[in-house]
């Protein structure tokens, strides 16, 4: 990892900070907050849960701070949360021409919002993104280490070991516009089946009655549709160029491949959100197309993407109280000479990780 500082390193690591800040200190926001907050709290080992679905990584990071005196769930919370946006922003810094447009996507989209939910998975997600340079190189070595690590957060990350096999692979156009075809369709099906299969497994039966496992109650998650199938219709029109070069098939298989999961699981929550190791792509993949489009069509689309999104999850986040991200709480009471040095720990070693693995970030991947 290079030292030198420039302005684009600058721009990108200052969102870092704005949305660590947001995230880090927040108090009761999102779904998953005060489980995860008791959960990694004083009692933790005495929790079975952490033994029976919680992974070792997750588990390791409260070792770590329990033994050093930081029994406060929040500060579990605030390690989580360095770690996933580190990564994004990582990823940010090497993967996106326009920075800045990929910051705005990243929270216009939702899945900085959504990050504040599944804090495990979102994780292993974010860990998931920064492997995607050793697709674009055809390391599969360091590709698979990565994808076992993110699985030491998630175990559901192991599923992305299996898009190392089409990585640049160049489907034909008809071949996508044929899955599309299916997937329309059976998204009907889909949306009273998988609710019923999650019913069968006591793991994930806790999904079965969350937001949009059943499509007869909720027809606004039909409106997830729309948007991928947009993107669809416009990456067909310009698939010859978005495949023109290696590096972008990779964000472009990744990026179809979301499409197409999104138009058959629109509304069945858990399957939505392994989506979402797919679909963070988007943040690479619009900027891409909208660089393929001609200029005034590429800002409309641009405009389109963040415009519909946003007033989306301004429907089904901020204007449902369930989902406890509004009214936004910040709590400040782990800050402290105690936090920095955390923080400070875990960005060596975030840092040495990427250092291992010879990562040099300078060089632009996506064309």
């Amino acid at each position: 990892m290079s030292l030198r500082i420039s302005i684009r390193s600058l721009g990108v690591w200052l969102g870092f900070a704005v949305l660590m800040f947001l995230s880090g200190f927040r108090w009761d926001v999102g779904v998953d907050f005060m489980s995860y907050y008791n959960l990694f709290g004083e009692n933790w080992l005495i929790n079975a849960a952490l033994f029976d679905r919680i992974e070792l990584g997750n588990m390791g990071i409260k070792y770590l701070l329990s033994i050093c005196g930081f029994e406060d769930g929040r500060y579990w919370i605030w390690v989580m949360a360095f770690i996933t946006l580190f990564f994004v922003f990582y990823s940010i810094s090497r993967y996106a021409r326009n920075p800045l447009f990929s910051i705005i996507l990243f929270i216009c989209l939702g899945y900085f919002f959504y990050t504040l939910n599944g804090i495990r998975q979102y994780c292993a997600v974010s860990i998931t993104m920064f492997a995607w340079q050793f697709l674009m190189k055809d390391q599969w070595f360091k590709y698979l280490i990565v994808i076992f690590c993110a699985s030491l957060f998630h175990k559901s990350a192991l599923v992305m070991a299996l898009f190392y096999l089409i990585r640049k692979h160049v489907f034909h156009k008809n071949t996508w516009i044929l899955l599309c075809c299916i997937c329309i369709p059976m998204a009907f099906v889909a949306s009273y089946l998988v609710p019923y299969l999650m019913s069968l497994f006591p793991s994930y039966a806790v999904y079965e009655d969350m937001s949009f496992s059943n499509a007869s109650s909720n027809m606004l998650s039909y409106a997830r549709m729309l948007f991928p199938f947009t993107l669809f219709v416009l990456s067909m029109m310009v698939y010859e160029k978005l495949m023109a070069e290696k590096n972008n098939r990779v964000i472009t298989n990744l990026a179809l491949c979301a499409m197409l999961w999104n138009l058959l699981f629109p509304n069945t929550h858990l399957m939505v959100r392994m989506g979402y190791y797919l679909q963070f792509s988007y943040i690479f993949f619009i900027p891409l197309l909208c660089r393929t489009l001609s200029v005034g069509n590429g800002r409309l689309i641009g405009i389109y993407a963040v415009v519909f999104n946003f007033l989306f999850i301004s429907l089904i986040l901020f204007a449902r109280e369930e989902s406890k991200i509004i009214p936004y709480h910040l709590d400040f009471d782990i800050w402290g000479v105690e936090l920095w040095k955390i923080s400070m720990v875990v960005w060596c070693i975030l840092f040495l990780f990427v250092r291992v693995l010879r990562v040099t970030p300078r060089k632009q991947l996506l064309v």
